[in-house]
């Protein structure tokens, strides 16, 4: 009984210095999928430590997204449930431009698709911190 419970408490000192590492990852995530606001596609690929062409072309492949000229829009339904927004910008040439934009729900939207279809070699989480904490 004695090394049973000794193995116990060792067991149960590891997985307080994992929760302890975890905590502000976790805190950080839940700030993150209940702020206001939308993220660049960019900053999101940086997240999932891919390139934002592959990350578009993943989208596309999914049916998350659709291409309409030269860009990259989201599918009906997920502009209409708050997962993406296109906003219009002016580029340094005086041309308005689409620009898709990802709400925290669509960040989450785009973590598990990734997370599922095993697409997800590494969550960069210090991005994730910098997004929650408006450094980004």
């Amino acid at each position: 009984k004695l090394t049973m419970i000794k193995d116990l408490r060792t067991q149960n000192i590891k997985y307080k210095e994992e929760i302890a590492t975890l905590k502000p990852q976790a805190e950080a995530y839940q700030d993150l999928m209940t702020a206001e606001g939308y993220v660049k596609m960019l900053d999101i690929a940086g997240m999932v430590e891919t390139g934002r062409t592959t990350l578009f072309k993943f989208l596309r492949e999914c049916k998350v997204l659709t291409k309409q000229s030269n860009f990259n829009v989201p599918a009906g339904i997920h502009n209409k449930n708050g997962n993406f927004k296109v906003i219009t910008t002016k580029d340094e040439k005086g041309h308005f431009t689409p620009v898709t934009m990802v709400s925290p729900k669509g960040l989450n939207y785009i973590y598990k698709l990734l997370k599922k279809k095993n697409m997800l070699s590494e969550f960069n989480s210090d991005l994730l911190l910098s997004l929650a904490n408006g450094e980004v």
